[in-house]
C-alpha cells in the first residue's frame, strides 16, 4: 500500500493522490454493497449505496490525507539525509563520496563514447602552520573562505569537492590538459591575490595543484586520482604555489608530452 501511494504521489501529486485513493475506496465500497444486495434481495439498494458511498468518503479522506502527509515528510527527510551524506559539513561542497561517485559516472561515459576528463587536486601550502599558529577555528575559516575563489573559476558542469583536510578536487569533463592547466593557473593566481581577504589575519596564502587527464577505454578513477596526486606532490617538491601536470596521461595511447609550469 505504501509503495502504491508513493508511486501515485510521484506521478499525480498529493492532492490528486488523495482524490484517487478516496474515489477508489468509495467505488469499492459501493460495488461490495451492490453485490450484497444481489445476494440478499430484501435489502434496499439505494439507501445501502448512499451509505456505502458516504461512510468511506468521510473516513478515507482525512485518513488518506494524513497518510500521504507522513509519506511526504519521510521522503523529504530521506532526501535531506542523502544530501547530508554527500556534502562536506564545513564548506558546503561535495564530499569525497559524492565526488568519487560523480567522477566514476563521467569516466564510464568516456570509456563508452570517448572524450576527455581532467582532474585537479589542490591543497593549501603550509596549512599545518595556520592550524598550529592560530588554531583549528582559524583553519576552518580559511577552508570555508577558499571555496569561493575556487568555484568562481568553474563551469556548471564541473564538480568541486573537499576530499579531506585541506585537500580539494575539481573534475573537469570534456576538458583538455591545456584547458585544465589554464583553469588551475587562474585558480592559483586568484587565491594568491585574494588571500588577504581569505585569511582572518590577512596573511598571504598559496596553493599547489596537480593535474591528470583520462581519455579512452582505459580511463578509470583510481589511476586518474593517483596521477593527479603525484603531480600535486611534484608541485610541492618544486617549491609550492605552482601547478604541475602528471607525466603519465591515462589514455589508450603511449606516454604523451606534457606542459610544465615554468
Amino acid at each position: 500500500m505504501q509503495k502504491t501511494i508513493r508511486f501515485l504521489m510521484v506521478r499525480l501529486g498529493m492532492g490528486k493522490t488523495v482524490f484517487t485513493v478516496v474515489a477508489a475506496s468509495v467505488v469499492l465500497s459501493m460495488v461490495i454493497t451492490a453485490c450484497t444486495t444481489l445476494i440478499f434481495p430484501q435489502l434496499s439498494l439505494f439507501p445501502a449505496l448512499v451509505i456505502s458511498g458516504v461512510i468511506p468518503l468521510l473516513l478515507a479522506t482525512p485518513i488518506t490525507w494524513q497518510f500521504c502527509s507522513i509519506i511526504a515528510e519521510l521522503e523529504k527527510a530521506e532526501r535531506h539525509l542523502k544530501t547530508l551524506a554527500m556534502t562536506d559539513d564545513l564548506t558546503g561542497l561535495a564530499n569525497r563520496r559524492k565526488f568519487v561517485e560523480t567522477a566514476k559516472g563521467h569516466l564510464s561515459y568516456v570509456r563508452r563514447f570517448g572524450g576527455q576528463v581532467a582532474l585537479i587536486i589542490l591543497d593549501i601550502d603550509h596549512f599545518k602552520d595556520i592550524n598550529d599558529t592560530h588554531g583549528h577555528q582559524m583553519g576552518d575559516a580559511v577552508l570555508q573562505g577558499l571555496s569561493k575563489p575556487l568555484g568562481d573559476q568553474l563551469r556548471e558542469v564541473d564538480t568541486l569537492a573537499r576530499i579531506g583536510g585541506e585537500e580539494f578536487a575539481i573534475l573537469l569533463p570534456h576538458t583538455s590538459v591545456d584547458e585544465a592547466f589554464n583553469v588551475a593557473e587562474r585558480i592559483r593566481q586568484s587565491v594568491e591575490e585574494r588571500s588577504p581577504e581569505l585569511t582572518p589575519t590577512g596573511e598571504k596564502m598559496t596553493i599547489s595543484l596537480g593535474i591528470s587527464l583520462a581519455e579512452g577505454y582505459e580511463a578509470n578513477f583510481e589511476d586518474l586520482f593517483d596521477q593527479a596526486d603525484k603531480a600535486l606532490y611534484m608541485a610541492k617538491d618544486q617549491g609550492r604555489n605552482r601547478t604541475e601536470i602528471s607525466d603519465v596521461w591515462l589514455s589508450e595511447t603511449a606516454d604523451m608530452p606534457v606542459l610544465r609550469n615554468q
